[in-house]
């Protein structure tokens, strides 16, 4: 089966978003999408740049989200690159926990924290967010198209950190339970690599949630 024949996933440097609570990602005036780099970031993603510079050199295709933080860093890794950016990558969207406070979430859907808690983290669907199963299928699209039109090829993408463990869980064929418990205990970190090489038929996980 065709497959590029290497894809690294890079996680975006440290944002705004960071600083704060997973599940208080609310700021008064500003989208998620427009979080910005700290500075911290920033370094981040250049010492990741040097790195992947020196190792990979360049890359057949560039690709990051619609949001802010991961064209940022994509211009720190490689810059001067034109990338796609493609709305597929986008994190999960998680709703009324990342556009309002903790406790006025509460105050307004009572009920969300213990209907969570029953359904886990891979189904819940937030009001107004997405479940897990809905960014897959924006994920499932874009690998047919990545094994579409870029056979043998090597892509970088800027990423999030939910959405590639997402596609970790579809490559690598784990179940919704596997999913979980990662994602409670081994979350990409910022500007964590992800890198999968084609073997033959095979798509494989080479490296994992590293670092240069």
């Amino acid at each position: 089966m065709n497959w590029p024949r290497r894809v690294v996933l890079v996680r975006h440097g440290e944002s705004e978003g960071n600083l704060r609570s997973p599940d208080d990602m609310s700021f008064d005036g500003k989208a998620n999408h427009a979080f910005a780099l700290t500075e911290k970031g920033r370094r981040q993603a250049q010492i990741t740049g040097e790195y992947l510079r020196a190792k990979y050199g360049q890359f057949d295709a560039y690709f990051c989200s619609t949001f802010r933080r991961t064209q940022e860093t994509l211009s720190f890794l490689y810059p001067g690159v034109v990338p796609v950016i493609d709305s597929r990558l986008n994190e999960l969207w998680r709703g009324i926990w990342h556009t309002m406070q903790r406790e006025e979430a509460m105050r307004l859907y009572p009920a969300e924290s213990s209907i969570r808690n029953r359904e886990g983290e891979y189904h819940y669907r937030p009001p107004g967010g997405q479940s897990c199963p809905d960014v897959e299928v924006m994920i499932h699209s874009f690998i047919h198209d990545l094994r579409a039109d870029y056979t043998d090829k090597d892509v970088l993408i800027s990423a999030h950190g939910n959405w590639m463990l997402l596609f970790w869980r579809i490559v690598l064929g784990c179940s919704p339970s596997e999913f979980e418990s990662r994602y409670k205990g081994d979350k990409y970190v910022n500007c964590a690599l992800a890198i999968y090489e084609q073997d033959g038929s095979a798509f494989r996980l080479i490296d994992d949630n590293i670092l240069p």
